[in-house]
């Protein structure tokens, strides 16, 4: 008798940084260079997107991080905190709801259709 064991693939952030730690130090890079501001955003921008490009999606190293959607996950990620504001221009608005509801962890899907954690 031949099994053929499927495992899940993972579809949150959280997930996939538990799988691929280099993966946090990207958003942490992210959001110290959201703090830089300026024209280099979008510089900033293709550069994480290539690194992050070596460590999900169809370049990955470990089949599990291989999916578009594990690829779309991440830039999504990467990006908001690319964007994200320094602490000194925090303000209370819209935005804010809308963060808080990206956050609920009741949430069960994101813009892209991916499971959150």
């Amino acid at each position: 008798m031949n099994l053929h064991i499927v495992l899940p693939r993972p579809t949150c952030w959280s997930d996939l940084v538990a799988i691929e730690p280099e993966l946090a130090e990207l958003e942490a890079r992210a959001r110290s260079m959201s703090q830089l501001g300026g024209s280099g955003k979008c510089h900033h921008y293709e550069m994480l997107k290539s690194q992050a490009s070596h460590l999900v999606g169809w370049n990955a190293t470990d089949p599990l991080l291989t999916t578009s959607t594990a690829y779309e996950v991440v830039i999504d990620r990467l990006l908001k905190a690319l964007e994200a504001p320094s602490e000194g221009q925090l303000t209370a608005g819209p935005a804010d709801a809308v963060a808080q509801e990206a956050d609920n962890p009741k949430r069960h899907s994101t813009s892209h259709g991916e499971n959150q954690c």
